[in-house]
């Protein structure tokens, strides 16, 4: 799983590097990720 991954692995893909979207350059995706299950609807009842 997850855990295999050395730690200087996941830093590095956790920042979002912004080529594609400079605006976001920066950018924490794992906290972008908390941000937005925060703010989406229940999904009770939906497929995985």
């Amino acid at each position: 799983g997850a855990d295999a991954l050395p730690d200087s692995w996941r830093a590095a893909c956790r920042v979002l590097a912004g080529c594609a979207l400079p605006q976001y350059a920066g950018t924490d995706l794992v906290r972008l990720a908390a941000r937005l299950s925060h703010h989406s609807p229940d999904r009770k009842g939906t497929p995985p």
